[in-house]
């Protein structure tokens, strides 16, 4: 009998929608023609190397696009600068005077007249600095690069600025966007560089790995299985973390297609929760936040509230969470499970994110295994097809 497993990875975890179509429509409705920013989010330049004590390019955003800053009275104190860097994780800021006017990176964005700011002032708000109210959205004449270009032509209007101390820094302050609509026709894991493959081999995978001096600090293993081997439709059944960060052991396992429970969670092999589920019945999520596990401020273990199926999410060090769950929404489905972790793009640059959602090679995992005759079968470019298989996602 034909297996109905198959490892479909995704940008977004649509077994989380307990009416998928309707909200991949809300979904659609919302995001066109939004904007790419608001006014008055930041990021560092594309060109800027994010890190605490180096020199970034500074950008904010103006009628949905971002711009360089001005350094026109923008150097006239540190608070604007301040402000910049707190929204991005880190704890305070400086303006780079020596390196002000000297941008040689290649980048040739517009600059915004943000002015002087006085202390917690948004960068669109800045009062101080002979900065009219409105000025913001009209650009200075002495902030273009044309200015610059006939008078000064060795220079350029942007203020470079120096951040320091925190820890989960991040390079915009901007919201994520919200996942793509329609996920037809895409392989189905994205990892943190951005691309998106599928599976195509059983066994344990390697989803993360984060390592500094060293030292592991997470280790994320998914088990891939299939009904038997050379299988084409395969699933997560268990997910295994462990890690400095967590001093202890998680192993979350799927139920099977016979129990009326959703799946197990164990901490260093002692089962500490399993929800009794029977999918026929449907699920009644949690209104409020239940806490199963907590281990001496390293990691605690909520259930998932407001979704359409059960789950847990793992919070442990530099606000990483993980969230896994059990999708609900077919009977005749194995029983199988979706993971998705959040925080990896706000990790300092001294940790090493490993892992088929890290930046490790997929390669070997996204091959078919050449022991196995005949190709997989074309993946779904349907909604109903997209529904019945695993997915994970790294941000």
């Amino acid at each position: 009998m034909k297996t109905k497993a198959r490892i479909l990875f995704g940008l977004a975890l649509l077994a989380q929608q307990s009416t998928l179509a309707l909200k991949m429509q809300s979904a659609s409705s919302a995001t066109e023609g939004a904007p790419a920013c608001n006014d008055g989010d930041v990021r560092i330049s594309p060109s800027s190397t994010l890190n605490a004590g180096v020199s970034m390019y500074p950008q904010v955003c103006r009628d949905g696009k971002y711009f360089d800053i001005c350094g026109h009275y923008f150097w006239g104190n540190d608070n604007g600068a301040t402000t910049f860097c707190k929204k991005l994780g880190f704890n305070s800021g400086i303006r780079d005077l020596p390196n002000s006017r000297k941008r040689h990176d290649g980048e040739t964005a517009e600059a915004v007249w943000v002015g002087e700011c006085d202390v917690g002032e948004e960068l669109n708000q800045c009062t101080l600095g002979h900065r009219t109210d409105d000025s913001f959205y009209t650009t200075e004449p002495t902030c273009t690069q044309d200015y610059y270009k006939t008078r000064k032509p060795n220079y350029h209007p942007s203020i470079p600025v120096i951040c320091d101390g925190g820890s989960s820094w991040k390079r915009d302050s901007a919201p994520a966007p919200a996942p793509p609509p329609n996920a037809g026709g895409d392989p189905h894991l994205l990892n943190i560089k951005g691309e998106r493959f599928n599976i195509h081999r059983m066994g344990y995978a390697p989803l993360v790995s984060i390592v500094s001096d060293g030292a592991a600090h997470l280790e994320v293993m998914a088990l891939i299985d299939g009904m038997k081997k050379c299988s084409k439709k395969m699933y997560i059944t268990d997910v295994n973390s462990s890690g400095s960060w967590l001093e202890k052991s998680i192993a979350v396992s799927v139920a099977r297609a016979q129990e009326t429970r959703a799946f197990s969670v164990m901490v260093d092999g002692q089962e500490v929760w399993s929800p009794q589920t029977p999918v026929n019945k449907g699920y009644e999520p949690p209104t409020t936040e239940k806490t199963i596990f907590n281990h001496a401020d390293k990691f605690v273990i909520n259930e998932v509230t407001g979704e359409s199926q059960p789950g847990i999410e793992v919070k442990t060090a530099h606000n990483v969470k993980m969230k896994i769950v059990r999708p609900l929404y077919r009977a005749n489905v194995p029983p199988h499970l979706n993971f998705d972790i959040q925080g990896l793009e706000q990790l300092s640059p001294s940790f090493k994110l490993g892992g088929l959602l890290g930046r490790d090679d997929h390669s070997y995992w996204s091959a078919r295994d050449q022991d196995c005759g005949g190709s997989f079968a074309e993946e779904p470019q349907n909604l109903e097809a997209l529904i019945e298989g695993s997915i994970a996602s790294a941000h």
